[in-house]
């Protein structure tokens, strides 16, 4: 066999493994959940501090209590921390998201998992604390993670948000049926790790996607984690979401009756 049909029949195989490998989250079959009414998780990653108090109106309005996970707290002026001290009387959960946004995998790389605690996760700990934040929460950037970075992280926070590998990865342009991959539907506390979906503008998630969505989080009382990062009335970058669609996604919100969690609500279920 000469190296051309080598590379690919090899090339096919590990697409075979690759789709089945994906497939296996997209499942139908019904899981039995423990909670007694569908709901979601709005969740704002790093530190578009000023953009989220701009929408802090619209969250009222829908009655979404959403979760800031907040990077570079260390950095932040006065008047971000008292927006922040404001948000969390509004009921907000204010979480944590390292010191410098670095990806942890990456980080581990070129140093241990003893300096990332050492200078991404403790000094963070420590401002927050003084000024009276208690996050009990965290999330990687990036969605960079691993079992033993989760295992060390787990002893500081009560729960991770990850990512869901469907969108990570460059394959994520075939598998739009959100409403079928069952990793993102959090049925029970199995695992303190919890996989989040990304609907900022550049995840090509629509709202016909999320209609769908909460359609199956309202029959069968699921709940989901979504996370985005700077609303803005348009996006031009990634990592925006426009207001508009954040609108549009809390109206359905309404419409289908879900309940409206911050990630720390899952502790006490």
């Amino acid at each position: 066999m000469n190296s051309k049909k080598y590379l690919i029949i090899s090339l096919m195989i590990f697409l075979i493994i690759l789709f089945l490998k994906i497939k296996n989250n997209y499942k139908s079959d019904s899981i039995q959940s423990i909670f007694n009414q569908g709901g979601y998780i709005l969740s704002f990653d790093d530190n578009y501090i000023h953009n989220w108090y701009k929408i802090s109106s619209l969250l009222d309005k829908y009655k979404c209590k959403a979760t800031f996970f907040v990077s570079g707290f260390g950095y932040l002026d006065n008047e971000s921390i008292n927006i922040l001290l404001e948000l969390q009387n509004k009921g907000h959960e204010i979480a944590l998201h390292t010191l410098n946004h670095k990806s942890a995998i990456k980080y581990l790389l070129k140093s241990d998992l003893n300096n990332y605690i050492q200078y991404e996760i403790n000094p963070e700990l420590d401002s927050m604390n003084f000024y009276g934040f208690s996050p009990k929460t965290f999330s990687y950037p990036y969605g960079d993670n691993n079992v033993m970075m989760d295992s060390v992280l787990l002893e500081k926070f009560e729960l991770l948000r990850d990512v869901t590998d469907s969108q990570r990865h460059f394959y994520s342009m075939f598998f739009k049926e959100y409403d079928q991959l069952d990793e993102i539907f959090i049925t029970n506390k199995s695992s303190n790790v919890i996989k989040g979906l990304g609907i900022d503008k550049n995840y090509n998630v629509s709202i016909n996607d999320i209609n769908k969505i909460f359609n199956r989080l309202s029959k069968n009382n699921e709940m989901v984690i979504f996370y985005c990062h700077n609303p803005v009335k348009k996006a031009y970058k990634k990592f925006q979401i426009e207001i508009d669609y954040l609108e549009n996604f809390l109206i359905l919100t309404n419409e289908y009756n879900l309940k409206s969690y911050r990630f720390m609500d899952l502790i006490s279920n």
